[in-house]
């Protein structure tokens, strides 16, 4: 499910910052601790062969009242929206 279509690197704008660029930033601004603590959740979800995009894209799709990831795509496929 793709709301927007960012680039991952370059192709900067005056309206959009890369994912790459935004993440780097976002992690600038966390403690070591937290770091560390994010490097362990990330290493976490890799043994068990999750992915962190996919696992933020399906609780934002249960925070909007769909019952799972598949769902909200095909209500957004539906309305026309993907």
């Amino acid at each position: 499910m793709v709301l927007r279509n960012e680039p991952f690197q370059g192709e900067e704008s005056d309206f959009f910052a890369s994912v790459k660029t935004y993440l780097l930033g976002e992690l600038a601004t966390y403690s070591e601790k937290t770091l560390r603590l994010y490097e362990q959740y990330l290493d976490d979800l890799e043994r068990r062969g999750e992915n962190i995009s996919r696992v933020i894209l399906e609780n934002t799709v249960k925070k909007y009242g769909f019952a799972s990831l598949d769902e909200a795509e095909s209500h957004t496929a539906d309305r026309g929206s993907v």
